[in-house]
């Protein structure tokens, strides 16, 4: 998928909206004067990094503790470019930590931002493209979100908890999946990933959970303007112990008791349990 120029943001029209509940930055609450200094073109040849192995400042970062990991990347990313601390906030999401980045929408700044961040070992997981941020002097901001590209591994902690897990998909789907299985895609514009995934819920979900991930999936297709658009989704039991014993769980930081898996999951694990109306959700304003 072609990433957007920051110019091409630029061109687009724009809704403004409140602030609501996902939303890291108020511009409101943060000084002119933060803004003022971040409003920049960032150089794109700033960043430190020994050329002759392009991935040493990942590899620095890598093996250490997380929240280390994430602290030395934040201190990388606001010494190089006109950044500030109150532009790069670590957020502690359903499953552990991620970045959020309020990055200036002018020039190539997206782009400049998005590469630098993938070579310190961080991709970006859920743009909020359509959601552009006016500060008052009607400057256009982007909330940028970033996790690691190589998650913990929970494969452990899913077995011990349960012998299943489940996934949620359009019921229109529920024959295909039954005769072929899930397979790892990476087809959802809304967000990007480092790889192909098959989502999934922990084997602990609760039914409030289940309707929670059904609401949230039917959000986003409603989102696409899908053709037979269905609100009805079928749930299905993974059972772990007829996986390949290659396979492994990472959590899924967008989703309450989200994980998900790069490896193919066999139609033999897969059994269907029922279906699930999806509630809408109120709109944003």
């Amino acid at each position: 998928m072609k990433i957007k120029t920051s110019e091409e943001f630029i061109k687009e029209s724009y809704i403004g909206k409140e602030n609501t509940k996902d939303d890291i930055f108020d511009l409101e609450k943060i000084p002119m004067s933060i803004l003022d200094k971040g409003w920049k073109r960032y150089n794109p040849y700033l960043l430190k990094i020994d050329h002759r192995h392009p991935l040493s400042t990942r590899r620095v970062c890598e093996g250490t503790d997380y929240l280390e990991q994430i602290t030395k990347v934040k201190d990388i990313i606001t010494s190089t470019f006109p950044i500030s601390e109150e532009q790069f906030v670590i957020v502690e999401g359903n499953h552990g930590l991620y970045a959020a980045l309020l990055i200036a929408v002018t020039d190539n700044n997206i782009e400049i931002i998005e590469e630098s961040m993938r070579t310190l070992g961080f991709f970006r997981s859920k743009p909020t493209d359509k959601n552009l941020l006016v500060d008052r002097k009607k400057r256009k901001w982007i909330d940028m979100r970033f996790e690691p590209s190589k998650p913990d591994d929970v494969t452990e902690t899913i077995y011990a908890e349960s012998d299943i897990v489940y996934h949620a998909a359009p019921v229109i789907f529920k024959e295909k999946i039954l005769k072929n299985g899930l397979k790892p895609s990476n087809d959802n514009p809304e967000y990007q990933y480092s790889e192909e995934r098959v989502f999934l819920s922990e084997g602990t979900a609760t039914e409030e959970d289940l309707q929670a991930l059904v609401d949230s999936l039917y959000g986003q297709a409603a989102k696409k303007n899908i053709p037979n658009l269905t609100d009805i989704y079928a749930i299905f039991v993974v059972d772990l112990k007829k996986l390949n014993e290659l396979t492994h769980f990472y959590y899924d930081i967008n989703e309450p008791k989200g994980i998900y898996t790069t490896t193919e999951i066999p139609p033999s694990a897969i059994s269907y349990l029922r279906t699930m109306k999806a509630k809408p959700l109120p709109p944003q304003r």
